[in-house]
């Protein structure tokens, strides 16, 4: 009779001599050890982050991100133009401001835009940097925001009476855009907000714009 070397995964008995349950556990555990070797092999092998990698390697000429063409036929013109910018964050302010016309007018408009860049580091991608700011910046407001769907990458946005915002991820780039306005409505020259429908169609625009040239960037 010839009795295998491998006892562990031949034949085996129970106290009552039937057949007992050595060999099939063994087998299992053998898969799951080569599962886990497998599982760790390929976590070793992941696409490590790479600041080389990240689509913005700087920020983007912010105040390049919406066209004068543009920022004419939403805020209104003269504009002033105001902006500071440094390695990784910045932002551009666009100011309408009317104050010598007479009578009901558009006293004031006002855009915003301020930007961070997250680059990659050893333990994390920018592009998760980013998303974990709009995640941090819309959680914590007392205003709900919504999710916008083919805004960027990833876009919450708010209407208010008194202005509407979004905050935009694009790759490894965070992006909040604010707009605001108020009206003259009367010859006594009481001020209102513009209505909110209005700054939330001229923010959705101003959106899209900024989106598509920093893409483009």
């Amino acid at each position: 009779m010839i009795t295998s070397a491998m006892s562990g995964f031949g034949p085996s008995t129970s106290p009552s001599g039937s057949p007992g349950i050595r060999a099939p556990l063994a087998i299992l555990l053998q898969h799951v050890a080569v599962l886990a070797l497998t599982a760790l092999l390929a976590a070793g092998c992941a696409e490590a982050p790479d600041p080389a990698d990240d689509r913005f390697k700087a920020l983007p000429r912010l105040c390049d991100l919406i066209s004068p063409e543009t920022v004419r036929q939403v805020l209104g013109e003269p504009v002033e133009i105001k902006t500071v910018q440094v390695e990784t964050t910045g932002y551009c302010l666009w100011t309408f401001r009317d104050l010598a016309t007479e009578g009901p007018h558009p006293l004031e408009r006002v855009a915003s835009l301020h930007a961070t860049l997250h680059r990659s580091t050893a333990r994390r991608f920018g592009t998760a940097a980013a998303s974990e700011e709009l995640q941090r910046l819309t959680q914590a407001s007392a205003q709900p925001y919504e999710h916008v769907e083919d805004v960027g990458d990833d876009a919450m946005r708010r209407t208010m009476p008194d202005g509407a915002d979004y905050v935009i991820v694009v790759h490894n780039l965070n992006i909040k855009l604010w707009v605001v306005g108020r009206d003259v409505i009367d010859t006594s020259g009481t001020v209102v907000p513009i209505p909110m429908r209005q700054t939330g169609s001229a923010a959705s625009r101003l959106a899209g714009e900024v989106v598509s040239r920093a893409d483009g960037a």
